[in-house]
């Protein structure tokens, strides 16, 4: 169990995800000076859904390949294309 002074003091060396230094890369637990956005790149458009049918066995840790999401592919677009 953690005391509200442990997690305060862990915060204030947690690396930043979203950030960025100042040349670019990512903003790590001893990072100092002004933090810049990270840029994102996108790799694929997936459309899905979040289906209900499967949470409650998810829940209950049943199957490590069940997943709540549903992919809907777009026919517009050719497989393995973004």
């Amino acid at each position: 169990m953690k005391s509200y002074g442990d997690v305060l003091r862990e915060y204030e060396y947690h690396p930043e995800s979203k950030c960025a230094d100042a040349t670019g890369a990512l903003a790590g637990k001893q990072t100092t000076g002004l933090l810049a956005r990270r840029r994102v790149g996108i790799g694929q458009i997936r459309y899905i859904g979040k289906e209900s049918n499967n949470l409650e066995s998810i829940e209950q840790g049943a199957g490590a390949g069940v997943t709540p999401y549903i992919e809907y592919p777009d026919p517009r677009r050719a497989s393995g294309q973004p």
